[in-house]
């Protein structure tokens, strides 16, 4: 018998797994995960490569599921991954441009939150 998972589980699971300690099936989890384009699983994944948490280390995938996670939902903190990593590997130019990334994804958040407590407050008046 085969268990069907949504797409929007894998994190849910990989995520329970990996406070479970059991970090080789949150791994898997993860990458299924974002396989299928969940941003928070490629996230994840990408810290999984990073510091070799349940696979080997593999900077290349690292900074691959990092690129993903910020090209599928402007994740600050996956720029910030991305820009942290290239500061401690010596890439100042390549760090730059991620902390530029960071600034303008987190403008774009408070734009998109000031946009809807107006809008909040219209719907209350």
């Amino acid at each position: 018998m085969s268990i069907k998972i949504k797409d929007d589980d894998y994190l849910t699971i990989a995520n329970a797994l990996w406070d479970a300690g059991k970090e080789k099936e949150a791994f898997k989890y993860f990458r299924e995960g974002a396989k299928k384009g969940d941003d928070g699983c490629q996230l994840n994944l990408g810290a999984f490569y990073s510091r070799g948490i349940g696979t080997v280390t593999d900077t290349k995938k690292a900074f691959y599921w990092w690129k993903q996670s910020f090209k599928s939902s402007g994740s600050s903190a996956a720029a910030e991954s991305l820009a942290v990593t290239y500061l401690e590997t010596g890439k100042y130019i390549k760090a730059v441009k991620w902390f530029v990334k960071i600034i303008e994804a987190d403008k774009k958040e408070k734009r998109k939150l000031r946009q809807r407590s107006k809008s909040i407050a219209l719907k209350e008046s």
